[in-house]
């Protein structure tokens, strides 16, 4: 495991957007 904790608020942020963009 890498440090993830970066990772995953990045992946996170970006599927946010993706998200809200789907919309």
């Amino acid at each position: 495991m890498r440090m993830a904790a970066q990772d995953e608020n990045s992946w996170r942020t970006q599927a946010f957007r993706q998200s809200v963009v789907a919309k």
